[in-house]
């Protein structure tokens, strides 16, 4: 991927060669091998998303999964890129980070195990509390991760050992879901909460083991920054400056702020397919291995895309599907709403919407991330990289606007009305953030000036 950067960028990143040491790709082949495998397991859209449909009817509510997550992993970004701006080491951001914030998901999954969760608001007030915390703690750490793996790893390495750790990840999850968590689900000695339990449980092993895998890993120092550039005014200065004046920085901005509107429908999909197709428990585990089966595809599609033509075709290649998943929600609502007696052909829809949504879940790696970190001054990348987490994270408020959108919608026509509404507007939103992502240049293109 070196080839299109320019030369100043280029010669900056190969001299980081060396330190593509056997040990750190190791640590960080794990770490991301086993967060990937974790995530698959117990995936917000999926398995979360649907322990808080059953724990509540308010859809509004529902959503507050999605904003937990979506919003508490991505709002403190610019507060872990100011905390660790001008350090010379930043690992230990994402170790302490980590003792913090892991250990959620097992808080949650003992409780189903223990409680049966007897009440059930309180049980969704945990469910948001853990999903919050944890994401909060993994926000903060994600900005140091990411500036520890670009100077520890050079791109067109970092780019095939995400390629190559999530395909195994993605194959291992792949067949846990279903061997395991579908079996899980259909066991009659497994009723709710119990089904929930394990399977979170489950998850968070892998979890836990990818943080293991993070303390492994050996950060060289990074040169201290003057005093006038580590000040608290310099920092937010300095990121107002590179807006006005980084045409390539506000283009992509503008790109992940409309692309990721879909983060609002996202979560809708599976509780969609519970309202108005009547699934059950056991295919619930069917959602999961589609969005398994379309992140292994994602991950070889993406991950030869980046390899062959850059993270800028990831980008765009992975935005046209970020529209094709709304718009084949929106024609299935559509559908049931005049002809209701085809749920069969609208649960496959819905089955293959799921495994687009798993195919563009590594895209944010390999395209945005990537590109960004290449692009990126090597003294202002966790600024940046902050920045558009930031505005990820911003989206993240929108699935309780979502669910709010159905419900008022519903109301004046179907329950279906809501769902198209919904659908169709987040269709057209990343359609626009399409296009915008075919005016970012190449990473050499005259237009990228950074400052």
């Amino acid at each position: 991927m070196t080839s299109d950067i320019d030369a100043p960028i280029a010669a900056s990143i190969d001299q980081t060669a060396h330190l593509d040491t056997r040990r750190n790709v190791f640590a960080f082949g794990t770490d991301i091998f086993s967060w990937n495998l974790g995530t698959f397991i117990v995936p917000v859209t999926t398995i979360l998303a649907a322990l808080a449909a059953k724990l509540t009817e308010d859809r509004a509510l529902v959503g507050l999964v999605g904003l937990a997550w979506s919003a508490g992993w991505a709002l403190p970004q610019l507060l872990g890129a100011r905390l660790i701006h001008g350090k010379p080491r930043k690992l230990k951001y994402v170790i302490w980070s980590g003792v913090v914030g892991r250990q959620w998901f097992l808080v949650l999954a003992l409780w189903l195990l223990f409680t049966g969760a007897v009440s059930k608001p309180l049980t969704l007030l945990l469910l948001i509390v853990c999903v919050a915390v944890f994401a909060l703690a993994d926000g903060v750490a994600s900005v140091a991760w990411f500036d520890v793996l670009a100077k520890t790893i050079t791109s067109r390495t970092r780019t095939r050992l995400f390629a190559t750790v999530t395909f195994a990840a993605t194959i291992v999850a792949l067949l846990a879901n279903g061997l395991v968590v579908r079996n899980i689900f259909e066991s009659p000695l497994l009723p709710f909460p119990l089904n929930f339990g394990y399977v979170i449980l489950i998850g968070w092993v892998f979890i836990f083991i990818s943080f293991l895998g993070i303390t492994a890993v050996r950060e060289p120092a990074d040169p201290p920054l003057s005093a006038a550039v580590d000040s608290h005014v310099g920092f937010f200065t300095q990121l107002i400056i590179a807006i006005r004046t980084d045409l390539v920085f506000r283009k992509l901005l503008v790109a992940r702020l409309l692309t990721a509107f879909e983060v609002m429908a996202a979560q809708f999909y599976i509780v969609f397919a519970q309202d108005r197709l009547k699934i059950s428990d056991a295919v619930i585990g069917d959602f999961s291995t589609a969005y398994t089966v379309g992140s292994l595809i994602g991950v070889l599609a993406l991950g030869s895309v980046a390899d062959k033509f850059g993270s800028r075709r990831v980008i765009q290649g992975s935005s046209f599907f970020q529209f094709i998943a709304p718009a084949i929600a929106f024609g299935t609502a559509v559908l049931l709403s005049t002809v209701d007696k085809l749920p069969w052909l609208g649960l496959w829809a819905m089955i293959v919407v799921q495994g687009i949504n798993g195919l563009v879940n590594h895209s944010m790696m390999l395209g945005f991330l990537n590109y960004t970190l290449d692009v990126a001054p090597t003294d202002k990348r966790p600024m940046y990289v902050g920045t558009l987490n930031l505005l990820y994270g911003l989206m993240g408020l929108t699935p309780p606007l979502g669910g709010l959108l159905i419900d008022v919608f519903s109301r004046s026509g179907s329950q279906t009305t809501g769902y198209a509404v919904l659908f169709g507007g987040v269709c057209l939103t990343v359609l626009v953030g399409l296009w915008v992502t075919s005016k970012l240049p190449k990473h050499g293109n005259a237009e990228f000036t950074p400052i």
